[in-house]
């Protein structure tokens, strides 16, 4: 999916590129070009403005493009170019993906890339022959896309226009400008799990918006290791930029689990890894690089980054692998607290589990960290919900009392709605109230909670998301029923539909969200 999406931003952006060598050469012809007695600076300003972006452009000009991407584009008499553009993507993909696609065009010379800021990300090339172009390109979020102004001039002649271009950007404003939640505790917020699957850009941005509308300011994320390791510490980090970047522009407050443990199995790693285990030199060494990496790459973004997700779960049937864990974690957070010394680092540990075995003492070991995380499902064995809906409050104090003073938060929190499970719409939102009002009476006691999740999944996608929490060769037919009613569990979670519809709960927990908000 990103993908495809890179290709058809990076061939817009050439695109655009081939506007601004238009503009250069046209104005320029064959001829080594001569600064102008009268420069472009001296020109009058126009303001353009494309739905909540606006900016002052020069009075030049305008130069036909093909490209569709191209809002605009002016040219000078001195061989200089503004053009603008708009791509419906957050800007930081762009500035990885560029200098994987202009070598591939013309003469690509050399490039520079400055993407500290989520929101504007600042990209310089050199390239062509005769002349030598100059080009900035300065991409802005605004509004669910990325507007793309490109600035061009000759190579002998640049200095002095990015002076001017300078001045033109200064004057960019959008009007679209989501606030952030004060961090801290109390928050309650929703697993963005998007309609349909659909983890389109487009289709993720309206997921977000609607649950920033009801009033959601927090989320929580997954990152799979052998995603963005592509060859030994090599990341692409295209996926997990558009994911964590659209929360982030929309106003979202983030949590991030690395998942090293995905439940009740390792998780994926990097190809060349496959096969070793947490205490073998090579993947401890890798993974605290990667864990100090993500820092780097999101941990302005963060309010928390766990490593592993519900680890008790796995550690029930592989018990050795306990101390080589602790030890691979507490190496991993100082590498992260090198990079980002404020940036809380923990683990998830699945509550209901602890609870059903009858092991909460298994919390103490890994308070190791900043924080504990914990997700809840108050389903009974079978994955069956057809309990009391009134039982978090219980739960709330149990977690409180045993994190003894270490901050936690909830990560995940639900009640499936399927009949085969002895769920339903109705008893989803005897639950959420009865969740918001234990919640409303410990406020203060805990960090955040996050529900799972605002949609259900499709029964093949949950099918395939249930075979990631087995072990590999495992036949799923040979767990029985046991198999079909994960499966349902898992696709029922959400308090919408597949395809969007709301559940009743969805309605049930924006009015409690509203009224935990306000105090009450």
């Amino acid at each position: 999916m990103v993908d495809g999406i890179m290709r058809s931003g990076g061939t817009r952006i050439v695109g655009a590129i081939s506007v601004l060598l238009l503009v250069t050469m046209a104005c320029a012809g064959e001829s080594e070009i001569v600064p102008s007695p009268v420069q472009p600076t001296d020109t009058a300003v126009e303001t353009f403005s494309d739905g909540p972006f606006q900016i002052d452009l020069p009075d030049w000009p305008s130069v036909p493009s093909s490209d569709e991407a191209t809002l605009i584009a002016l040219g000078s008499t001195s061989g200089w170019g503004v053009a603008v553009a708009r791509q419906p993507l957050v800007p930081r993909p762009f500035g990885w993906y560029l200098p994987k696609v202009l070598p591939d065009h013309g003469d690509f010379r050399e490039m520079h890339v400055d993407d500290s800021d989520i929101g504007r990300v600042v990209v310089e090339a050199r390239l062509g022959q005769s002349p030598i172009l100059g080009v900035r390109f300065v991409l802005i979020y605004c509004g669910g896309a990325t507007y793309q102004i490109t600035g061009s001039a000759p190579e002998t002649d640049f200095s002095n226009f990015l002076e001017f271009f300078q001045t033109v950007l200064d004057s960019a404003a959008c009007s679209h400008s989501p606030a952030t939640a004060e961090a801290g505790n109390g928050l309650v917020g929703l697993i963005l799990t998007p309609s349909n699957n659909d983890f389109s850009f487009d289709n993720l941005r309206r997921t977000v918006v609607e649950a920033y509308d009801a009033g959601v300011r927090a989320s929580h994320s997954y990152l799979n290791w052998s995603t963005v390791e592509t060859e030994p510490e090599v990341y692409d980090w295209t996926f997990s930029d558009v994911l964590l970047d659209t929360m982030s522009l929309e106003g979202m407050r983030l949590s991030l689990v690395i998942e090293f443990i995905h439940t009740s199995i390792l998780g994926e790693t990097p190809d060349d890894l496959e096969g070793k285990g947490l205490d073998d030199p090579e993947y401890r060494r890798r993974a605290v690089a990667f864990a100090a990496a993500v820092a780097e790459r999101y941990g302005e973004q963060l309010d928390y980054l766990a490593l592993g997700n519900e680890v008790n779960i796995y550690f029930q049937d592989h018990p050795d692998d306990i101390q080589p864990f602790l030890d691979l974690a507490a190496e991993a957070r100082a590498a992260v607290h090198v990079v980002k010394p404020d940036l809380p680092v923990g683990t998830v540990l699945a509550f209901h589990e602890l609870m059903a075995r009858d092991r909460l003492d298994l919390i103490e070991p890994f308070k190791f960290g900043d924080f504990l995380a914990y997700t809840y499902y108050p389903h009974t064995p079978g994955f069956r919900y057809d309990g009391d809906p009134g039982v978090f409050a219980g739960v709330l104090d149990q977690m409180i009392e045993r994190s003894g003073g270490t901050p936690f938060i909830i990560v995940e929190n639900g009640w499936a709605t399927a009949p085969s499970l002895g769920g339903s719409e109705e008893r989803q939102a005897e639950y959420i109230r009865a969740t918001f009002a234990a919640l409303a009476e410990r406020r203060g006691s805990f960090g955040w909670h996050l529900w799972f999740g605002f949609h259900d999944g499709e029964q093949s996608i949950c099918e395939e998301g249930g075979l990631s929490f087995l072990p590999p060769g495992t036949d799923p037919d040979s767990l029985g029923d046991a198999w079909g009613y994960f499966v349902d569990y898992l696709c029922t979670l959400g308090l919408k539909h597949y395809d969007g519809t709301p559940k009743l709960g969805w309605e049930v927990f924006k009015e409690e969200l509203a009224k935990f908000q306000t105090g009450w």
